[in-house]
């Protein structure tokens, strides 16, 4: 193999610009491995979570079913199940506004509220590379309003 196309001799004849580019794509590729082990792991730990939800649906009563859930406070699914109790018991003790709302409708809405959380969280560092991300072609964007779903950069 011919010694003027390894990355030794790019780097030795170089000038600044070729080793930041070098160095800046050497931490993205690192910084991207990272975000998928740690999504990995994350994914691994709440598909273990996500186990023990049919032993909450079959406990005996609330407190038995946060038990089977766990003590994780990073649990989703625990998190869900404490959102929806602290909707009830809110939405039962006060008036207020949110009394002109249903039962149904004031704990759909809580529990939506703290799916989007989980959500978000699944989602954080994904971000990372949005900087960088080529925008999105102006065509796509002049659809008329109503017709497109997926949001335009600016």
């Amino acid at each position: 193999m011919n010694a003027e196309f390894g990355l030794s001799h790019v780097w030795a004849r170089g000038d600044f610009v070729t080793r930041f580019v070098a160095l800046l794509l050497l931490g993205m590729s690192l910084a991207s491995w990272m975000v998928i082990i740690v999504k990995a792991l994350d994914l691994r730990r709440y598909a273990k979570q996500s186990r023990q939800i049919e032993s909450f649906w079959h406990a005996a009563d609330f407190a038995d079913g946060l038990n089977k859930l766990g003590a994780d406070p990073a649990n989703p699914y625990r998190a869900l199940a404490l959102e929806g109790r602290e909707a009830a018991a809110h939405h039962n003790a006060q008036s207020q506004l949110h009394d002109s709302l249903g039962a149904s409708e004031w704990l759909t809405r809580t529990l939506r509220n703290s799916i989007d959380e989980s959500t978000a969280r699944l989602q954080a560092g994904l971000a990372i590379w949005l900087p960088w991300a080529p925008p999105r072609p102006s065509s796509a964007c002049s659809a008329p309003s109503g017709a497109s779903t997926t949001p335009c950069w600016p």
